[in-house]
């Protein structure tokens, strides 16, 4: 249904292909877009892991290195990566949130804000949900 709506909008084509957090949930989909949209650069928060067995990226079908993309972190400390995307860097602004430590079963809660500039609209995933002011008793455990 969602490749349908992309082609109802009569564009160029996926530049970008962005997996901005670490849940499963929302990796899933990131393989089988890749090949959907062969020349489309993977761009992915760092720490990306899987449950029960830790396997690298590549295993699960996200290749940040080989499609041109990289890393999802903040733009404003740049990176070689962003250097080769600057259509990418005009439009967002990113920012890494994540905690100082892994949680429970090596589970880095990473996740990236963008912001589109023109528009000045935020979007996220999972930290819409609730940023607690301080992190509760659980993280510091």
């Amino acid at each position: 249904e969602f490749l349908q709506q992309l082609e109802a909008l009569h564009s160029d084509g996926v530049s970008h292909i962005l997996l901005g957090a670490t849940p499963y949930e929302h990796k899933v989909f990131v393989p089988s877009f890749s090949r959907h949209f062969p020349a489309a650069k993977v761009w992915a928060v760092p720490d990306q892991w899987s449950f029960p067995v830790d396997l690298p990226s590549p295993l699960l079908g996200i290749d940040t290195k080989g499609s041109g993309g990289g890393d999802l972190v903040d733009t404003a400390g740049g990176s070689a990566a962003y250097a080769g995307a600057p259509d990418l860097t005009s439009e967002f602004e990113v920012k890494l949130l994540h905690p100082r430590r892994r949680l429970g079963l090596g589970y880095a809660a990473n996740e990236a804000a963008l912001l589109h500039k023109d528009t000045k609209t935020l979007a996220l995933t999972d930290a819409l949900v609730n940023v607690p002011s301080a992190p509760t008793r659980v993280y510091d455990e």
